[in-house]
């Protein structure tokens, strides 16, 4: 019924957010193609059959689990009995590789009391990705640590009485949501530049470590100068070597070995209202905001977008989702409770689109083990006039991250991104 109200009413708000398993109908499946295929853009999907054993996985009750809402844009939230702050912590993913190189300023190392790393001593891929990994897990957990002595603040701030009186574990235990009184006290980060990490690592493991076709010093030296006078390097970088959601084979393996150490190093370290920090790949503002992270090895120039959530790389080139699907088939994303969304864009227009494409999408997404799915359908035409003249598509919705929009209300940078990112596909 909710379904089909959407479906009439062509509603942006409330957020439309369904969930799937492989025990929901085909009519079901065939509903969620239609409103797809309308090209309304504000449906979000979530995974059953990864999200509530991942919870589980964390140590909450399958009766809590199950009971798992989306609490703001795609993060998943057990109903009354969890707190958990996220989309707080935004981290540029191939940042942390560029500071690693040596790629921009070093003086976070001094004012981190970090070690530099030194990845010109690396021999081989190996060795220099067990560097890189290993740094990044100090960084983040030091990172942790001020984002806890900055939550203690909470209580005194802002204390939420008449909300933790509605959290189980509240007035069992006396303590306020802001103190830990919830059954379960969250945090997560939100990294951002997934793909646009696995494509950088992907290119130095065969550019510099494999083919040797340029060495590391001269890879540092292209990313410094924002690819001036490298601009062949660039291209190389960018058409000839492989693309995570682009190509397969080789590429979606480092993913998964990506994905997985990420998930390891993002969760366990413990809050400041005695839980835990859990695993995240969503970016919401956060692939737009940090666009002014340096160039990168996968041929991207500083100033372009990084990756949104945990899909492939809008900057470099057109993306697959037969390739898309086939490397989520790699990925282990039960590792991730507090969600990793595949944002899709389609570059369609909705006018007489065949909604069983869509939910034969939708199913595919469910059988590959996805976690959660967004879609937006849309014409780079179409926005480009609705641009010029808005009055014309006061209609117009588009899905921007976690939201949706009146194209037309969206700011020029925002408008701009989003007709960019529809081209890129």
């Amino acid at each position: 019924m909710i379904l089909e109200i959407f479906e009439e009413q062509e509603l942006v708000n409330p957020k439309l957010q369904a969930r799937i398993s492989h025990n929901h109908s085909m009519e079901y499946f065939e509903k969620l193609g239609k409103i797809i295929a309308k090209g309304k853009n504000v449906l979000s999907i979530f995974n059953d059959e990864i999200l509530i054993p991942a919870n589980v996985r964390q140590g909450k009750e399958l009766v809590d689990a199950r009971l798992y809402v989306a609490g703001g844009c795609q993060e998943p939230l057990l109903s009354e009995t969890e707190i958990n702050c996220r989309a707080y912590i935004y981290v540029s993913l191939p940042k942390l590789l560029l500071l690693i190189l040596g790629v921009g300023t070093q003086d976070f190392w001094i004012h981190e009391g970090i070690e530099q790393p030194n990845v010109h001593t690396c021999l081989n891929y190996a060795e220099f990705y067990s560097c890189f990994v290993g740094k990044i897990r100090q960084i983040i957990y030091q990172v942790a640590k001020y984002f806890n002595q900055y939550e203690k603040m909470w209580y005194e701030y802002n204390p939420c009485p008449l909300y933790s009186a509605t959290i189980t574990g509240c007035i069992e235990k006396a303590k306020d949501m802001t103190q830990g009184g919830a059954k379960y006290n969250t945090s997560s980060f939100s990294p951002v530049g997934f793909g646009t990490l696995v494509d950088s690592l992907f290119a130095i493991k065969k550019v510099v470590f494999e083919d040797k076709d340029m060495t590391l010093d001269e890879l540092i030296k292209c990313l410094n100068s924002n690819f001036s006078d490298c601009e062949r390097t660039r291209a190389f970088l960018t058409y000839k070597v492989d693309k995570w959601g682009r190509d397969s084979g080789e590429i979606n393996q480092l993913a998964s070995e990506v994905s997985e150490d990420l998930s390891q190093i993002f969760s366990g370290i413990p809050n400041s209202r005695g839980g835990w920090f859990e695993s995240s790949l969503f970016s919401n503002t956060g692939y737009v905001s940090l666009r002014n992270t340096e160039a990168t090895p996968d041929g991207r120039k500083q100033g372009d977008i990084l990756s949104r959530g945990m899909g492939p790389s809008e900057a470099v080139g057109p993306t697959n989702i037969s390739r898309i699907m086939e490397g989520l088939d790699k990925l282990r994303m039960e590792n991730y409770p507090a969600s990793a969304v595949l944002y899709l864009d389609f570059p369609f227009s909705p006018n007489n689109m065949d909604s069983t494409i869509f939910s034969a999408v939708v199913r595919s997404f469910l059988d590959m083990g996805g976690n959660v799915v967004d879609f937006n359908i849309t014409d780079s035409g179409v926005l480009e006039e609705a641009k010029k003249n808005p009055e014309k598509y006061k209609n117009l919705i588009v899905r921007v991250w976690g939201f949706s929009a009146y194209f037309t209300a969206l700011d020029e940078e925002l408008q701009n991104e989003m007709i960019n990112r529809n081209r890129a596909h």
